[in-house]
């Protein structure tokens, strides 16, 4: 009767043991097909994404490009090229700017009075 207990003890245990193990492989299996989808969606966002890019960089040098955009400057812009007068050597700013100051401040002294 001993030996019939053990027996049916050690077939109690390795049931629970396999049954334990199959709800851990099922559990397993299901996480595993959930992951599988979610990286397939991931990696069809990343494709999206580069296709995007490659349409934004195309784009991207059409819009910067320079004969472009000199065409539309000069469309819609009414530029012309430097006078004499306007260009200047660097270290004559701190005097031009010296004396645009001096009349501001001139200015606004008899605007005072």
């Amino acid at each position: 009767m001993g030996k019939n207990i053990h027996s049916s003890f050690y077939f109690v245990t390795c049931l629970c043991i396999a049954s334990a193990s199959a709800v851990c492989m099922l559990v397993m299996k299901n996480k595993v097909k959930e992951l599988t989808k979610e990286l397939s969606s991931i990696n069809q966002l990343i494709a999206f994404e580069r296709e995007s890019m490659h349409i934004l960089t195309a784009e991207m040098s059409f819009l910067s490009n320079p004969k472009r955009i000199k065409a539309i400057a000069d469309k819609n812009l009414d530029l012309r090229s430097p006078q004499k007068h306007q260009i200047m050597k660097i270290k004559d700013l701190n005097a031009y700017f010296a004396s645009i100051e001096s009349k501001e401040i001139e200015g606004n002294m008899h605007n005072n009075e």
